[in-house]
């Protein structure tokens, strides 16, 4: 095992080199058996996180994974988002990530098909103001009717603050 401890990280003019600190970490994943599923065309929270930054300047580094699955019968098609929001604490939503969109085409005489698929997040946000920040998931269904959207239990979301 080797240890590596330096004082400082400089670039090759002497300048500091441009990286935060992370101040804070913290992280959920969906508890096992709480599966999620909505046929409903209105964006429904599937994770939510809060977070309260420290610092006007600091920043929000949002790591997202979420397992999705999308179901319709036969001879339909079945089209589904995932979104990433922000919420300051007594705010309005903001919409961070825009819809990402999935879906399949059934045709006639096949059986019930299912797209399974996973959405990453990679996100830094600048908040703008030192408080408490809510982050959630959400996920809409498109197509309405008999088509089902589902979340799974193996899906986290994590934050850190960054100092600014």
């Amino acid at each position: 095992m080797s240890t590596l401890k330096v004082n400082s990280i400089t670039e090759t003019d002497g300048s500091a080199f441009p990286f935060g600190k992370i101040l804070q970490v913290v992280t959920t994943k969906r508890a096992t058996g709480s599966s999620f599923s909505t046929s409903s065309s209105s964006p429904q929270e599937f994770m939510t996180l809060d977070i309260t930054t420290t610092g006007n300047s600091n920043k929000v580094l949002v790591l997202s994974n979420s397992f999705a699955r999308c179901r319709r019968y036969p001879g339909t098609e079945v089209y589904a988002r995932v979104r990433l929001t922000r919420t300051p604490s007594g705010g309005s939503e903001t919409n961070l990530v825009e819809d990402r969109q999935f879906g399949i085409e059934t045709y006639p005489n096949i059986q019930i098909i299912a797209l399974n698929t996973a959405f990453s997040h990679l996100y830094l946000d600048t908040p703008g103001n030192a408080g408490t920040y809510s982050y959630k998931i959400k996920m809409i269904n498109d197509s309405g009717g008999n088509a089902t959207v589902y979340g799974y239990d193996e899906s986290t979301i994590t934050l850190l603050e960054v100092q600014g």
